[in-house]
């Protein structure tokens, strides 16, 4: 979008462009409108079914359905598939993996700048042009099991979440793929996925429920799922490059895609101040809504949830701040 008013230099991760394996994740439905718009058929990610409750073992040991918003649940591969085609084939979009010396990055930034281009870092939670990056002490990851169904067979999808003291467990799918996952911080050496499921197999069976149709084969994938802010200097960064939103909130996909389409709006040096704001904004508000998800949990005062809470409580807004102007 930003490419149809000028040329843009659009910053990568290196390898970003490899298989990107089987994965769910959920999206508000409405977000759907925003991906035609961009001459996107969901048809190719997603099975289309909306689903309007979650079943949830948060703040009590039994289940309990609650109703949501609608959400739609997509292939991450195909869909990251088809927002790249639409890159590689802009004319005025040149993608980059960005150099790991600080002093090659900003130097060919700069050159970039001076010809008239516009300057995107998305290169993920390296966030290669950011001036200053604030993660957890302790990182959290996401630990998936994924699948395909057999054929014939098919996964209702709906989404299921449990607390554990050292984090939560979930499952979401499609009609034909489901995605198992816990996560959990890093507490001195990595867990062993397949051990660490076949106890929650047997410990929360209705968890796993239509599990055992999709067979063996599947592989567990690990990836970043805490909390993560970036600042970049008067420069424009989009997704997990801005701020890495943490996967228990179920924001990051959709949120990421509405920001970049603030950050196609940003022509000079005051859209990209306010572009500023906007981000700062959205930050203090996942990270209040993150606290509140926090207090609900059962096991909240257990060792890892307590370090969890007091990073965010340190983050959280006091009284007096007020929103940030933005006009964007």
């Amino acid at each position: 979008m930003a490419a149809d008013r000028g040329r843009v230099l659009l910053l990568v991760r290196l390898g970003f462009a490899k298989a990107i394996p089987l994965r769910v994740d959920s999206m508000p439905a409405g977000a759907l409108a925003g991906l035609i718009d961009l001459g996107l058929d969901p048809r190719l990610f997603s099975d289309l079914r909306r689903h309007g409750e979650r079943v949830v073992a948060w703040s009590s040991a039994e289940p309990q359905v609650r109703p949501s918003a609608d959400t739609v649940h997509v292939e991450r591969g195909p869909l990251e598939a088809a927002l790249f085609a639409r890159l590689v084939h802009h004319p005025r979009v040149t993608l980059m993996p960005a150099p790991t010396r600080k002093d090659a990055l900003l130097g060919l930034a700069e050159r970039h700048e001076r010809a008239g281009s516009v300057v995107i870092d998305a290169t993920g939670r390296a966030a290669r042009l950011a001036t200053r990056r604030s993660a957890l002490a302790e990182p959290w990851y996401a630990w998936t099991w994924h699948a395909r169904a057999a054929r014939g067979e098919s996964f209702d999808g709906g989404l299921r979440l449990v607390a554990l003291p050292d984090g939560y467990c979930y499952a979401l799918g499609t009609a034909s793929a489901v995605t198992f996952g816990f996560v959990t911080p890093h507490a001195g050496r990595s867990p062993d996925p397949a051990e660490r499921f076949e106890r929650l197999c047997t410990d929360l069976p209705w968890l796993f429920e239509g599990a055992a149709r999709f067979g063996a084969g599947a592989r567990f994938d690990v990836y970043d799922a805490g909390l993560q802010v970036a600042e970049h200097g008067g420069r424009v960064a989009v997704g997990d490059a801005a701020l890495g939103r943490d996967a228990l909130s179920s924001q990051g996909l959709a949120s990421a895609i509405s920001d970049a389409r603030y950050a196609a709006a940003v022509e000079g040096p005051e859209d990209v101040r306010l572009y500023a704001d906007r981000a700062e904004e959205q930050t203090r508000r996942h990270v209040t809504s993150l606290a509140g998800i926090l207090a609900e949990c059962r096991f909240a005062a257990s060792p890892a949830w307590s370090r969890y809470r007091g990073e965010l409580g340190a983050r959280e807004p006091g009284e007096r701040v007020t929103p940030a102007p933005v006009a964007l």
